[in-house]
């Protein structure tokens, strides 16, 4: 049914009588070098750039995105048919005038029949500025959470819904999320060049993810009521505080800890030099220090009083021999006994534990007195310290803590924090 009413795009289009399959069918004709135009640059960003597809249309896309990007960047806002094929130099002035005309069939553009002028729509001058920001060929991991809390500060600039400022806010705790998933999977593969990058990037995650939570008033001052905030904002504390964690033990063992062996070199003391020789050959020790080992011979002893007898038959006095004196028996003391290793023996205690199923620390360390569980904490400490994961690696069981204060049915302490000792993750 026909009532009369032509829009001005379809006016405009009707002057040449082009047809819907004609339209679909051509292609713009550059006026330059393909490489003097801002296609190479829009088209590189395209994955990113086509979730304004719908805005510009299917087809010719790059073209589009780049002419209103020239237009957005000019001071006037009105433009006849002539002016804009005298800006858009880099096309043709046929292939202007037709996506000109495409654009404003899709209410990019809107054509003042009385003033024979096109004008960018509000919509596409956001477009516009949003494509600018977004031609890149891909955005880094490390920013990614930065860039979903813009989506968010633009959902509330344009009065958008709360699902609009919900859906970036949950899209940035998701990233959280796997960061820490793939870094423990990298930590199991071993995967240390890959590990480096991916703390770096999860470092930052949580650092802006901080920031957003930190300052919540300003995004979500008005939903702190809204059930989606409270899970939303539950789950992204938990997210922040878990690889926050990880993110730190990692950067600690891959980066720093390096480092500050480099400074301050290998500090060893007597203890573990006693270790060290106690399993090392002989052959071992020598080639250590660089010499070939020499033996002392072996003397066989002598019987005392056969030298006795010898030398009265030599003195030509065999009274001698009869009065020799009782020989006097030499008592050798047992080297002081080595010092216990409490290290070991916290080792041991958390492997035996780990063995039973697992169970919380508190269940050895408090289990008698006060003085005791302070001993036996610190030889917990020293004993993740040296054979757990930043150690030597043979400690077969592991420390999970967990947040806050737990009460401790024990005489040994009141309250601590909490730590479950468990079975090494395979």
């Amino acid at each position: 049914m026909f009532d009369g009413r032509v829009s001005p795009a379809a006016a405009a289009n009707s002057e040449v009588g082009e047809g819907s399959a004609d339209r679909d069918a051509w292609q713009p004709e550059l006026a330059r070098a393909r490489e003097l135009t801002p296609l190479a640059e829009i088209e590189a960003a395209m994955p990113i750039l086509a979730i304004f597809g719908g805005l510009l249309g299917r087809r010719r896309t790059p073209y589009k995105v780049a002419l209103i990007r020239d237009l957005a960047g000019h001071a006037s806002g009105r433009w006849k048919m002539r002016e804009l094929q005298q800006r858009i130099d880099w096309l043709t002035p046929e292939s202007t005038r037709r996506l000109i005309r495409e654009l404003a069939d899709d209410d990019v553009l809107r054509y003042d029949k009385v003033r024979g002028s096109y004008r960018l729509t509000p919509e596409a001058r956001v477009v516009a500025a949003f494509c600018r920001a977004l031609t890149v060929n891909q955005i880094p991991h490390s920013r990614i959470v930065k860039v979903l809390i813009s989506a968010i500060r633009t959902a509330q600039a344009v009065g958008a819904s709360a699902d609009a400022l919900f859906q970036p806010f949950l899209e940035a705790i998701a990233v959280l999320e796997e960061d820490y998933l793939e870094m423990r999977a990298l930590i199991d593969d071993f995967s240390e060049d890959a590990l480096k990058q991916a703390v770096i990037a999860a470092r930052e995650n949580v650092h802006d993810m901080r920031e957003l939570l930190d300052n919540d008033e300003d995004y979500f001052g008005r939903y702190h009521d809204d059930r989606r905030y409270l899970e939303f904002g539950d789950r992204a504390h938990k997210a922040v505080a878990a690889l926050g964690q990880l993110a730190d033990e990692v950067w600690l063992t891959v980066f720093e800890r390096a480092d500050e062996i480099m400074r301050r070199g290998l500090n060893f003391d007597g203890r573990d030099i006693r270790e060290m020789a106690a399993l090392m050959s002989i052959e071992d020790k020598a080639a250590m220090v660089g010499a070939d080992l020499v033996v002392p011979a072996q003397v066989p002893p002598i019987e005392t009083d056969a030298i006795f007898a010898s030398l009265a038959h030599y003195l030509g006095r065999p009274e001698l021999a009869a009065r020799l004196p009782e020989p006097i028996t030499i008592g050798v003391q047992p080297p002081e006994a080595r010092p216990p290793n409490e290290f070991r023996i916290a080792a041991s205690a958390l492997e035996e534990i780990a063995r039973r199923g697992g169970a919380p620390l508190w269940t050895w360390v408090a289990a008698d007195d006060w003085p005791t569980a302070v001993r036996r904490m610190g030889s917990t400490v020293g004993a993740w310290s040296r054979y757990g994961p930043v150690g030597n690696k043979e400690l077969k069981a592991e420390l999970v803590p967990g947040e806050g204060v737990e009460s401790v049915p024990s005489p040994g302490a009141a309250l601590m924090s909490p730590m479950r000792v468990g079975p090494p993750k395979r």
